[in-house]
């Protein structure tokens, strides 16, 4: 049996033979004696272990240590966080020395004078076993408040959760609204178009019109599409199901291409358009498609918060080994906390007293960036409020591949 390791801080040496005998007398258990007869060293064995590395299974506290008390000592060493069980001792039976141990913290208490080997290891015997419940007790107290604080977080989980889902169905039914009243717009349009369409026989004036009411049904349509597409291209993006189809593609080309269709918007619109491009750029590897949608969307949005007589600048640059393109408008700009925000599906940014600022579905701006990451590319935004804003996304160069234009 292993033996149990006492220690007794006691300034009197022939108590402590006086122990070690009591001790020896215990039949079915053996002990180890530590002595320490000083306040000062009793705290560090207690405390800090420094005596030899010293560990103990219990203290023997002796009330009269020829200085400070052992009252004193123990109200140390419980303030400090000592474990070890602590039997106090004095010679005089004082039952008021008892009392205020036992408040303090000592397991237990003995008279010097009327201590035997029995009732010594009785109080060592009862004081261990108590250690231990308390011990056991102590660990309960810990596992339950972790489980506690466990049980917490998954209640601020679970009420985040919930948060997050109000937020989510809430997004969804604004979502909603703003489909419905972006699409009703357009179908507006086309159906007075066709309504008008159906006079042209009767009615010359009608009759002249009905080329500029085509386009504007075209137009129309068109804006019902590019909703519908964007719905469907962020899905399959999300989902994985959108694979781009890569080859060399003209940047160059592409946007001269759709210069001329820019140019008459801005002078329908009253404003001022102007495209910057070197004459000669490598090509890039990308899927066609997905670029000329960004590009579209990019600078359709810049038309669309332009004010008549402002400005829309596309340029591109060689950056690096990256293709920048840049689309500025100098309209209302943007706030600094939606810089990021902005290219999240169904996020609309909104003046601080709640008025949406960009009006729309927020789908745009999503799929922009992910067909952009797609490309293992990068888009974000600049931008202050009244100063307008500025879009730029790199792609990355095929520099081996000359302009295919």
């Amino acid at each position: 049996m292993k033996p149990i390791k006492v220690l007794l801080i006691d300034d009197d040496e022939d108590y402590q033979f006086l122990i070690e005998d009591l001790l020896s007398e215990v039949v079915g258990q053996d002990y180890s004696l530590g002595w320490i007869p000083t306040f000062e060293e009793g705290i560090d064995a207690l405390c800090n272990e420094k005596i030899e590395g010293e560990s103990y299974d219990v203290c023997l506290l002796d009330y009269n240590l020829g200085g400070p008390n052992g009252l004193e000592l123990l109200r140390s060493v419980t303030e400090q966080g000592c474990e070890t069980p602590i039997i106090m001792l004095t010679s005089q039976g004082d039952h008021t020395i008892d009392l205020e141990a036992m408040r303090i913290g000592a397991a237990d208490y003995l008279n010097k004078r009327k201590t035997d080997s029995d009732i010594l290891e009785r109080a060592i015997r009862y004081t261990l076993e108590r250690a231990r419940t308390n011990a056991i007790l102590r660990e309960n107290e810990k596992r339950i408040a972790h489980l506690y604080q466990q049980e917490q977080e998954r209640s601020q989980e679970l009420a985040h959760a919930y948060v997050d889902l109000r937020q989510v169905e809430t997004m969804r039914d604004d979502l909603t609204r703003m489909i419905i009243h972006d699409m009703r717009s357009p179908l507006t349009v086309i159906s007075n178009s066709l309504d008008m369409m159906k006079l042209a026989d009767s009615n010359d004036v009608v009759a002249k019109s009905v080329p500029v009411l085509l386009e504007g049904a075209r137009s129309a349509v068109k804006r019902i599409m590019n909703m519908i597409e964007d719905l469907l291209h962020v899905s399959k993006f999300e989902s994985g199901e959108m694979r781009p189809m890569f080859r060399i593609v003209s940047i160059r080309r592409l946007l001269r291409r759709k210069e001329e269709t820019f140019l008459r918007l801005a002078e329908k619109e009253e404003k001022t358009f102007t495209l910057t491009i070197p004459d000669h750029l490598p090509g890039i590897t990308a899927d066609e498609d997905l670029i000329e949608r960004v590009l579209d969307n990019l600078i359709y949005n810049a038309f669309k918060y332009t004010e008549p007589n402002g400005i829309i600048r596309v340029t591109v640059q060689i950056q690096g080994e990256s293709l920048l393109v840049q689309v500025y408008d100098d309209g209302q700009g943007i706030p600094e906390e939606y810089h990021d925000r902005i290219f999240d599906k169904f996020i609309q940014v909104t003046s601080e007293d709640g008025e949406p600022l960009r009006k729309g579905t927020g789908l745009g701006l999503a799929f922009c960036r992910l067909a952009v990451e797609a490309h293992e590319g990068k888009i974000w935004v600049e931008s202050e409020p009244e100063e307008g804003s500025m879009f730029s996304f790199t792609l990355p160069l095929n520099t081996q591949v000359p302009d295919p234009a």
